[in-house]
């Protein structure tokens, strides 16, 4: 299992900007098996409940999603994350998430995903490089990885529109059927 990643001083411990003080970080979770058909869950940032819980994706829209993802037999192959460890959203500037990228990408090597949801602009100009064009859409990167957007959790709540997380994964479901494992049964 995935999991949270090991608990040593370099993990839970940062002072490369001034989000992170001691104990601030929120760790990565997930479920599914090192390098074998993961799907990787990207925000921007921990949530106000994700600081307190030290959970990430552990508040009510979490929930949520957790939930959804459950119900579309998606949950045990998904590993969630955050570009930027400590802080919430309102606080992230460009300068955080430069501190945080090396992290973030380390993580992303060690767990080599087939797949990410990045959910909002940041997320997915980490991995493409680019900017966006429009809220949702699939993409196959250079590496055969598949890349699906969609708007971040953030927009969802204030739009009281959950609709996306359904339309995200059911690409999901099918890109992975498709280009993943085309004997998985969800």
């Amino acid at each position: 299992m995935l999991g949270e990643l090991p608990k040593d001083e370099t993990l839970d411990y940062c002072d490369a900007c001034e989000l992170c003080i001691r104990n601030s970080m929120t760790p990565s979770r997930g479920n599914g098996v090192d390098r074998s058909g993961t799907i990787m869950h990207l925000v921007t940032a921990p949530s106000p409940a994700d600081c307190r819980s030290k959970i990430i994706l552990s508040g009510n829209t979490g929930k949520l999603v957790r939930r959804i993802l459950n119900d579309k037999g998606l949950l045990n192959l998904s590993y969630f994350t955050s570009i930027v460890k400590c802080g919430v959203n309102s606080q992230v500037k460009s300068n955080h998430i430069s501190s945080c990228f090396p992290r973030l990408k380390r993580e992303i090597e060690r767990i080599n995903p087939s797949m990410f949801i990045v959910y909002g602009k940041n997320p997915y100009f980490i991995i493409k490089g680019s900017e966006a064009k429009g809220m949702e859409g699939i993409e196959l990167l250079p590496n055969n990885k598949i890349l699906i957007r969609t708007a971040s959790l953030e927009y969802m709540k204030v739009q009281n529109d959950y609709s996306f997380l359904d339309r995200a994964y059911d690409i999901a479901i099918d890109a992975y059927r498709k280009f993943i494992n085309k004997w998985v049964n969800f």
